[in-house]
């Protein structure tokens, strides 16, 4: 039971992590397009 408790606050500690990277990289690519616009 504490195996699969600890299988699956993993996988949705690395899903989180998956989607802050993604929104790390659109923020990013938002400030290179600003900043070429300006």
């Amino acid at each position: 039971m504490k195996t699969m408790f600890g299988f699956t606050l993993e996988a949705s500690f690395s899903t989180f992590l998956l989607h802050e990277e993604i929104a790390t990289i659109k923020n990013k690519k938002q400030i290179l397009i600003f900043m070429f616009h300006v």
